[in-house]
């Protein structure tokens, strides 16, 4: 089992902001930092222009550059409370979130729908979100992590195995749509992957992930104690490699509880052309290698082309 380093906020050695970059195409051209209405925020903020705001509390807070460009944003370190909804953000505000960089320690009060169809975002955080304060948000709705990466196109890897304190997404659907329509990534790793006893559903988590590209999928030691529903979970998605060893992928977590049609059928596909030979490894059998081409249905039994066998 991975063991997970320790937290690192309010370190000296580490950027304790977390970090944005914004893209402006015109003179004059402004940005929104979106939040969800229902939730309190209180953050200071460095705009990347030389000029900087404290204490914000608006659900939505609009920042004007004078030159087009790219712009460095921080929520500082010394904020009490932010969170980010791009979900409900118009989609010329989307596109102009074009790089996150670093989480640091802000206390978020939400990452549900944080980065939702910001097309044009590439993810550089290695470290991780600081969810510790989600405990005393009063809504459970805003306990989730759903679609928080949902349809990041210009995402290419994607590494949440260490992030910390995810058992405080406690809400039932927290993890839906987590991935959805990353349709150009190449890496992804969902290990240690931990999720609170109340989160019942993952329905479409990693839908279409890789769909243009092929990706490398890592799930490796994680606990889904209490789902009961993941329907959809790789629907569409196209891998050069799965790869799990701790029951992730058993038969038992595709099951949808006798409700499934169809149209709702969990589907991925291994890509045409992978750079190495494909593997698929379950607890349960030997790893084997199959042919690109192949797709796996609902309990994950390899559908193979015609004249290929997986032994």
């Amino acid at each position: 089992m991975l063991v997970k380093p320790a937290p690192f906020w309010k370190s000296d050695s580490v950027d304790n902001d977390l970090v944005m970059e914004w893209t402006t195409a015109s003179d004059g051209d402004s940005i929104e930092l979106t939040s969800w209405s229902a939730l309190s925020n209180d953050y200071n903020v460095d705009w990347g222009d030389s000029s900087s705001e404290t204490n914000v509390t608006d659900t939505s807070k609009t920042h004007t550059y004078t030159t087009a460009g790219t712009y460095e944003v921080r929520i500082k370190s010394s904020s009490t409370s932010f969170s980010l909804n791009m979900s409900s953000s118009a989609t010329s505000n989307r596109v102009q979130l074009t790089k996150f960089k670093n989480w640091g320690n802000v206390a978020l009060q939400s990452v549900r729908g944080m980065f939702t169809n910001s097309t044009a975002m590439v993810y550089e955080a290695t470290d991780y979100p600081n969810l510790t304060a989600l405990s005393s948000v009063s809504s459970s709705s805003y306990k989730s992590a759903n679609q928080m990466f949902r349809g990041c196109f210009a995402i290419t890897q994607l590494d949440v195995s260490n992030w910390q304190n995810v058992d405080e997404l406690t809400y039932s659907t927290s993890w839906q749509y987590f991935a959805y329509d990353c349709k150009n990534m190449q890496t992804f790793n969902a290990s240690n992957l931990v999720c609170a006893a109340s989160c019942t559903s993952f329905v479409y988590f990693a839908a279409q992930v890789g769909k243009n590209v092929g990706c490398n999928i890592t799930m490796d030691d994680c606990s889904f104690t209490g789902v009961t529903d993941m329907s959809n979970f790789f629907t569409s998605a196209k891998a050069n490699t799965i790869f799990s060893t701790k029951n992730v992928l058993s038969p038992s977590l595709f099951s949808t509880n006798g409700t499934a049609t169809t149209a709702s059928r969990t589907v991925f596909e291994l890509a045409t052309r992978p750079s190495f030979s494909p593997v698929f490894a379950k607890p349960t059998r030997s790893a084997r290698e199959f042919s690109p081409g192949t797709s796996f249905i609902n309990n994950l039994t390899p559908v193979l082309p015609s004249g290929i066998s997986p032994y």
